[in-house]
């Protein structure tokens, strides 16, 4: 079976043109020893993609990965679940995994498309490029254990400002990661704070108990909690990452917090970083119980 793509489709050892290309078979995402050594271990609050990650509407339709709510004909502008791609495709998981790996680059004028295929084959993940990018503009990188992710984000910046682009952002799905301007990446990810909301409040009860049994704070606690209500803890996310984009504050994104279970739209790589603060915040909590 075969995809037409209007992509530059990067996969692992095989590197296709942009425009309608032909996709019979992806190489099996498998990466090599080199790249096992960076993976980040698993958080200990995860998010989850709903609805299979599936992207929100922009754009053209057939020119970029598909909104959730497009026609079928700006579905098949990707390749769906089962249709074809690599014999043992890689799970959403398994990219977001690879894009912690570390490698190296000693990279000198490289043409974009040669550098991506560099990563590609470096980390065993199937990688697409949205039509904004030129393939041949020339990249230099010279790194030493740089994350798949942060090698990406070096490079892609200042192509997309030279060409005067939109942000870019990347979307994982179907096993494959694309990069894709930011506006494309948006989706909904589930976060349970149920147990970092109850330690919170208990760490707070505990604090506030102290000065009343004659007892000080141990020296290594933080003079700082995390928030312990769903209220604050949505109002310091909102604060912290990426203002001017909540619909609070005339932006097009959401948070919502129901029952302790923290429900946001928003691009890939804000919600990286909601991820990052609640490991944070998690980290914060266990120093003080210890």
């Amino acid at each position: 079976m075969c995809w037409t793509l209007p992509y530059l489709v990067v996969a692992t050892g095989m590197l296709l043109s942009a425009g309608d290309a032909c996709v019979s078979s992806l190489a099996s995402p498998h990466a090599d020893d080199a790249g096992q050594s960076g993976a980040r271990p698993a958080p200990a609050l995860g998010g989850q993609d709903a609805a299979a990650d599936k992207p929100e509407a922009t754009g053209q339709q057939g020119a970029e990965p598909p909104a959730a709510d497009a026609d079928d004909s700006a579905q098949a502008a990707l390749p769906q679940p089962g249709s074809g791609g690599s014999a043992h495709p890689a799970s959403n998981a398994a990219v977001e995994a690879a894009l912690n790996m570390r490698i190296s680059a000693d990279l000198e004028d490289t043409p974009f498309s040669e550098v991506i295929k560099y990563f590609a084959n470096a980390t065993g993940i199937d990688i697409v490029l949205a039509s904004h990018f030129d393939p041949s503009l020339p990249v230099t990188l010279h790194a030493r254990s740089i994350s798949l992710r942060t090698a990406l984000e070096v490079v892609c910046e200042p192509l997309m400002e030279d060409m005067q682009g939109d942000e870019f952002d990347f979307l994982i799905r179907d096993g494959m990661c694309f990069i894709v301007p930011a506006e494309q990446a948006i989706h909904y990810r589930v976060y349970d704070c149920r147990r970092l909301l109850a330690a919170a409040a208990q760490a707070q009860t505990l604090r506030q108990a102290q000065p009343q049994a004659g007892q000080s704070a141990p020296a290594h606690a933080s003079s700082v909690l995390p928030p312990a209500t769903p209220a604050a803890l949505l109002e310091l996310i909102r604060r912290s990452i990426e203002p001017e984009s909540w619909m609070e504050n005339g932006g097009q994104v959401s948070a919502t917090m129901f029952a302790g279970v923290l429900v946001v739209r928003h691009r890939t790589r804000v919600h990286w970083q909601i991820q990052e603060l609640l490991d944070l915040l998690a980290a914060m909590l266990e120093k003080e119980s210890s």
